[in-house]
């Protein structure tokens, strides 16, 4: 029997919202969690070093060689396949610890190590990515010193300057698809926040146009130049994600999916499922489960 997705919150003795751990020790002692669909309110770093040949994401499965960074975004539904052992360290952190204003806020939502909006990121770790290594090690070692003057400020300081060196490391990968910078990329990220916050209750476009001050057309333009795809597409997506989510990792009934995702009839939840998923809710549900 499915039960419903965890959801695991930061430690609350990890007082100024960033740790570093060792995941080996995290995976021994608590592997019945780590491998078993979870969503987390922090955002992940992985570092792997060994063991783990595979992490799943939001249905993406994921191959991770050794010497591989792994960037999770808040609120994703993942978890580690099973193996006997996993050799590497974790940077887990809130936004109350980065985004101590607005610009750290839109730096963290338009990253593409959180926010690539084609693929998961993933960066392989080389010889040429020693910088990463640097600021890692400067981290460790100021995290394990929790006394030393302004501690929080030079965490937050090193921990953004390693997502700024790693999206560079990122940007030269040859899998790495660039997309356009500038005013239609940051409409389409507030767009896509937004969205996250209001998908179940709010389906229409001009709420989200409204809500960061443009034009329906304005923002049809902008999504269609990011993502190719119009904002009503980028919506009705996010719902067939959540929907696929909670089909497979919860034991709900199709019918409380339904209304849990704001739609009136089941009859009308199962149509727009098929249509975007081409199959029904319920042969969905039986072809994932394992």
């Amino acid at each position: 029997m499915k039960h419903q997705i965890q959801r695991y919150k930061f430690k609350e003795e990890a007082k100024i919202g960033f740790e570093i751990v060792d995941l080996g020790e995290v995976y021994t002692r608590h592997k019945a969690l780590m491998t078993v669909p979870h969503r987390a309110d922090f955002y992940h770093i992985l570092l792997i070093e060994g063991g783990a040949s595979r992490h799943f994401v939001d249905f993406q499965e994921l191959s991770l060689e050794p010497f591989t960074l792994l960037f999770i975004n808040k609120d994703a539904v993942h978890h580690f396949e099973h193996t006997e052992c996993i050799k590497g360290k974790a940077i887990v952190f809130l936004d109350s610890f980065f985004c101590h204003n607005e610009h750290d806020a839109r730096f963290l939502q338009s990253s593409v190590c959180f926010n690539n909006f084609r693929a998961i990121s993933k960066l392989k770790i080389s010889e040429g990515c020693q910088g990463l290594k640097d600021y890692f090690g400067m981290m460790l070692q100021a995290f394990r010193n929790p006394s030393e003057p302004h501690h929080a400020p030079y965490l937050r300081n090193l921990l953004h300057n390693y997502l700024i060196l790693s999206e560079r490391f990122l940007r030269q990968q040859d899998d790495f698809e660039q997309l356009p910078s500038g005013i239609d990329m940051d409409y389409t990220t507030a767009f896509r926040e937004i969205l996250n916050e209001h998908f179940k209750t709010q389906k229409n476009v001009g709420f989200y146009a409204a809500a960061i001050n443009i034009t329906e057309n304005r923002l049809y333009h902008a999504t269609q130049r990011i993502l190719g795809k119009s904002p009503k597409q980028v919506i009705n997506e996010r719902l067939v994600l959540e929907a696929k989510r909670l089909l497979v990792h919860s034991g709900k009934p199709v019918k409380e999916i339904c209304f849990e995702l704001g739609f009136d009839e089941p009859s009308n939840f199962n149509q727009f499922f098929k249509k975007y998923a081409q199959v029904t809710p319920s042969n969905f549900r039986k072809n994932e489960m394992p």
